[in-house]
Formats: C-alpha cells, sequence, structure tokens
C-alpha cells in the first residue's frame, strides 16, 4: 500500500495563491509596504516605533489575521460589519494615505532600526530563533488544523 504523498507547500500548509493578472504590487506587498514603511519612515516618536510596529502585529492584527483575514476582521469589528467599519474609518485610512510620503530608506535609519532589533536579539542569537519560529509557525499551522473541524466555512 503506497502512503499518500503531499507536495511540499501542502506539507507546510503554505496556500497558493494564484492571481489572474501579474503585477508588481502582488497580494502580500501593500501590506507588507505599510508595515515596514511605517517604522522605516522613523514614524512618530514614542509612538510609531518598530518595537511599537512589532508588538502591534505580533500582539494585535497578527492573532487575528493568522485564523480570520483582514477583511473578515473588519467585518466583525463593527456592529453593522464591513460597510459599517468602512463608513467609520474609512474617512480616517482616507486622511492617513493622503498624509502618507514616500521615504527612502537611508543607511543611518537602517543603521538605527538595526540597533533596536540587536538589543531585542543579538545577531548570535538569530539561528536559534529562527528555529523557533519555524517551530511556533508549525505548532500554530497544526492548531490552525485542528480548530478548522469548529467552524463550517474554514
Amino acid at each position: 500500500m503506497k502512503s499518500h504523498q503531499l507536495n511540499p507547500l501542502d506539507r507546510c500548509a503554505v496556500a497558493i495563491i494564484e492571481l489572474e493578472n501579474d503585477c508588481a504590487s502582488h497580494v502580500g506587498s501593500p501590506s507588507l509596504c505599510y508595515r515596514y514603511d511605517t517604522p522605516m519612515k522613523g514614524g512618530v516618536p514614542g509612538f510609531l516605533t518598530a518595537s511599537f510596529n512589532t508588538k502591534a502585529v505580533k500582539d494585535g492584527l497578527g492573532l487575528r489575521w493568522s485564523f480570520m483575514g483582514p477583511m473578515e476582521t473588519i467585518d466583525l469589528n463593527a456592529p453593522g460589519g464591513l460597510r459599517d467599519y468602512c463608513g467609520r474609518y474609512g474617512p480616517l485610512y482616507l486622511d492617513i494615505a493622503r498624509q502618507a510620503t514616500p521615504r527612502q530608506w537611508t543607511d543611518a535609519l537602517i543603521g538605527k532600526l538595526e540597533a533596536e532589533r540587536l538589543v531585542e536579539l543579538p545577531s548570535h542569537l538569530r539561528d536559534a530563533r529562527q528555529a523557533w519560529r519555524d517551530q511556533r509557525l508549525m505548532q500554530l499551522v497544526a492548531h490552525k488544523r485542528s480548530a478548522s473541524t469548529e467552524y463550517a466555512n474554514d
């Protein structure tokens, strides 16, 4: 009896996303650009720092997005659903987008952010942290698989 062999991406539980058209800003890019660009702009001193950005994602939205995604998050974050959320916060997001100005990632800025990260994670510990990350991702995937039977639409 042959065992069923999965595609390596299936074994890793990586979703394959097919786009109708090729584009420079693929599915992940806009979100990543915003998340990375905020601290690269220097943020707002004492508020939008690299460590604040990390905490906001790691301990906030990232937790929700790991099992429900951004659209379901906003749909559930206002009493009237997605349309209600957009009515409440759409003008705020538009204002933020209008105020956004591109900023080159200079060596000085990269050095500042790198120094912040090295306080959090010295370079000699990076390999161990990468292994820890991979283990945590596998545990999260296992949890998501076991939890997916709780809600029929997962």
